[in-house]
C-alpha cells in the first residue's frame, strides 16, 4: 500500500472536488472513493483526519431499493 502524507490527501481530494460540477452539495464518500481510486474505508479514515476543514452537507439520493434517503457529503472549508 501507497502512504501518502496529509497534505497530498487534502490536494487531491480539493482536486476531485474542483473537478465536479458543484452546488453547493459536495462529495459522498462514495463519489470521492470513485474518483480517487481508495476505498470508502479509507477515505472515511482520511476525512476524520481533515475534520476540522471540512463543511459537511447532505444531499438527496436513491437508495439501492429506489427509496429516496439523504447521504452524507463533503466540502472543503476555504483557507483563511
Amino acid at each position: 500500500m501507497t502512504t501518502i502524507t496529509r497534505d497530498e490527501w487534502l490536494a487531491e481530494f480539493e482536486r476531485v472536488l474542483k473537478s465536479h460540477a458543484l452546488g453547493d452539495e459536495g462529495l459522498s464518500v462514495a463519489e470521492i472513493s470513485a474518483s480517487t481510486g481508495v476505498s470508502c474505508k479509507t477515505v472515511c479514515l482520511r476525512l476524520n483526519k481533515i475534520r476540522h476543514r471540512l463543511i459537511v452537507g447532505s444531499k438527496f439520493a436513491l437508495r439501492l431499493d429506489g427509496r429516496p434517503t439523504y447521504i452524507p457529503c463533503y466540502q472543503i472549508k476555504p483557507e483563511a
